[in-house]
């Protein structure tokens, strides 16, 4: 990787937080970009509203099961069938008032081939962003699924797997119960498991986290962000670090506008109750209990990065899993508008320095390099994610520039395994076997 210019050398950049390794790692400004035009404008609006056919197999009432492979018996599933009729609107609300909040002033292209040949993250679903809004109709009711047979065994196998530990942060080997895992999914894809971990996802949703170079939209990366920020939350904590769901900087970007035409006192443009609300959560508070934030963030509709924001360096880092795509340039302008929001964020919703007032200056924006790069393109999603995990823990082996196709492959069966195991399961084994 060519870098532009002279590298700028700083030893803690891949560390995150609180870390010293002195280690020197480059942040590089790379060439070799689309050279497209800066989007600053954009909302990805996802709505799987699927209701779900139980399928052929025998529908039974769970009791005991023994796990494959010499696992420990247990109780699985007691009590399965829903009190009540649960609604069918998979973050309706959430994305309605993402929707509504998020302008789209620009029709963008995606990004292509680059210069080099290599393919762009994208859906293909052709040149232009859509961003789709839900109409005011009622949402259909749709009763709790009752498990089957298979699914009983494939709980009963999951659940006696051993719990997660930091030597498990990158799997080296696919799990070998990955194909039995598969083939029960597979079997009855739009099965829809509702109220999981407060979303309603389905049995394709986690077909789609294991596929490699499958590209996956908000709901993926919000899931799996919210899945990384809980089984890291001590640790996190200890580091004075969160991680910010997507909507966050979709949030700050739907504002530009206002924010741009805004002569005198900018802060109120970003004063509304959601974002206030959020920042001034018990544990959470800027400047009180956390430094830096970890937040995904999509370019172009296609392409998605990770941004570990400094409060006290006043720096934003891009973790980039594939940085030819674009150029620090492109980059720059991409996150324009962010950089000048944050201050007014800091000013409000920090406390205030000793020394007087915060500045607004801009916050400034580099990009990490020597980090692995996703160059076959499809997996940026879940790679920008682990590149927010691994940086946040103070970059652990097998450290970011370790990381493989090979084992971004096995990393996206074993997620797709544990979303399952620890979110699904539950919803129909019962309180007593969380």
């Amino acid at each position: 990787m060519q870098a532009d210019g002279n590298a700028i050398e700083r030893g803690n950049l891949m560390e995150g937080p609180n870390e010293k390794s002195g280690v020197v790692l480059k942040v590089d400004e790379v060439k070799g970009g689309d050279g497209g035009k800066p989007i600053t404008d954009f909302s990805v609006v996802e709505e799987d509203l699927v209701n779900v056919p139980i399928g052929e197999e025998r529908v039974i009432g769970l009791d005991v099961k023994e796990a494959k492979g010499g696992g420990v018996k247990g109780p699985i599933v007691d009590g399965l069938v829903a009190d009540k009729d649960v609604l069918n609107c998979p973050n309706a609300e959430q994305d309605a008032t993402l929707a509504k909040q998020v302008v789209v002033e620009e029709e963008t292209v995606g990004e292509g081939c680059d210069s080099e040949g290599e393919g762009s993250d994208s859906d293909g679903s052709g040149d232009k962003q859509v961003m789709e809004l839900s109409d005011s109709s009622p949402c259909q009711r749709s009763e709790k699924h009752i498990p089957v047979e298979r699914e009983a065994d494939l709980a009963a196998l999951l659940l006696a797997k051993e719990q997660f530990t930091m030597e498990k942060l990158v799997p080296t080997v696919e799990n070998t119960d990955f194909r039995f895992f598969e083939n029960v999914l597979v079997g009855n894809p739009k099965v829809l498991h509702l109220n999981v971990d407060k979303f309603d996802l389905d049995n394709q949703f986690f077909l789609e986290l294991a596929t490699s170079q499958e590209w996956v939209p908000t709901k993926h990366i919000e899931s799996l962000v919210e899945y990384v920020a809980n089984r890291h939350e001590e640790r996190l904590k200890e580091r004075r670090s969160i991680f910010l769901p997507p909507w966050f900087v979709a949030h700050l970007q739907g504002k530009t506008r206002a924010f741009n035409a805004a002569k005198v006192n900018r802060g109120r443009v970003l004063g509304d109750g959601r974002l206030s609300g959020f920042l001034t959560k018990e544990g959470r508070k800027w400047g009180v209990d956390v430094d830096t934030l970890y937040a995904p963030m999509i370019w172009d509709g296609n392409h998605w990065v990770g941004l570990c924001i400094s409060l006290t360096d006043w720096r934003v880092l891009v973790l980039d899993p594939n940085p030819r795509l674009k150029d620090m340039a492109v980059v720059r302008g991409l996150l324009e508008v962010v950089l000048k929001m944050l201050p007014y964020l800091v000013e409000k919703v920090c406390p205030a320095p000793e020394d007087g007032a915060y500045g607004l200056e801009p916050f400034t924006v580099e990009r990490v390099g020597g980090a692995y790069e996703n160059r076959r393109s499809g997996d940026c999603g879940p790679v920008a994610v682990k590149l927010m995990e691994l940086h946040a823990l103070g970059n652990p082996h097998p450290r970011m520039d370790g990381l493989t196709d090979k084992l971004v492959d096995i990393m996206r069966k074993q997620w797709a395994m544990d979303l399952y195991k620890d979110w699904v399961v539950p919803v129909y084994v019962g309180e007593e076997m969380q």
